[in-house]
């Protein structure tokens, strides 16, 4: 094995007093019998990489806090770049582990793109038919892919699934409304204005009702 060639590479560094820093390199390339050409791998990137391993880092905890688009614009990065960013740190996680996933923890398992079915169906491919049979419950929003993704793959889905508080009330919520709108419309014809400028006060629980309030409610529960 030895050098034929240098090439000479760069790679995107953490900002020096806020100006962009590049590191730039003559790699060396070295002969091997069995393999052929090959660049020597450098310790602060991967390979292939055009960033090195500090600033992936960075860009990690950048995209934790904000959109992909914010932390594009705050590092200086096209979308397709803070995306092979992702995608990288995903692949240098360890591999997931169904039973480590217990209520009460907080663990990133999987990433997928897109909101489609095929975007979860990724997860449950990475275990066997015994661990999924293992699954307690599911929690997740009421997303219709998701939800064909969970019955198609984990079985007895359907008595696993648990679907989160925040999406359950907002569907309430807006059948409250939906019925306040068509009550309003019939007592409007009737020249009565109760319901004008009340959709917020319908989104109260009952005991939790401002005092304010109380009259109108008490009002329409009565004549129910």
């Amino acid at each position: 094995m030895h050098i034929h060639e240098y090439t000479e590479r760069r790679w995107r560094h953490l900002d020096s007093c806020q100006f962009k820093t590049i590191i730039v390199c003559q790699v060396p390339r070295v002969q091997c019998r069995e393999h052929g050409s090959q660049a020597v791998q450098v310790p602060w990137a991967e390979k292939q990489g055009r960033f090195t391993k500090l600033f992936e880092r960075f860009a990690i905890a950048v995209l934790g806090e904000c959109s992909i688009s914010g932390a594009c614009g705050l590092l200086g990065i096209s979308w397709d770049e803070a995306d092979g960013i992702k995608q990288r740190a995903v692949k240098r996680g360890p591999a997931p582990k169904l039973a480590g996933v217990q209520a009460g923890q907080t663990t990133v398992e999987y990433v997928g793109d897109g909101k489609d079915k095929e975007s979860l169906d990724g997860y449950w491919n990475k275990f066997g038919r015994e661990a999924l049979m293992g699954i307690e419950a599911i929690s997740m929003d009421m997303s219709a892919a998701y939800r064909q993704s969970v019955l198609d793959n984990v079985p007895e889905a359907l008595e696993k699934l648990v679907f989160d508080r925040f999406h359950i009330m907002q569907h309430i919520n807006k059948s409250v409304n939906a019925v306040r709108k068509a009550e309003h419309r019939v007592l409007s014809r009737r020249g009565d204005t109760t319901l004008t400028g009340t959709r917020m006060t319908w989104l109260y629980a009952e005991e939790n009702v401002p005092e304010r309030y109380s009259n109108l409610l008490g009002r329409r529960y009565e004549e129910n």
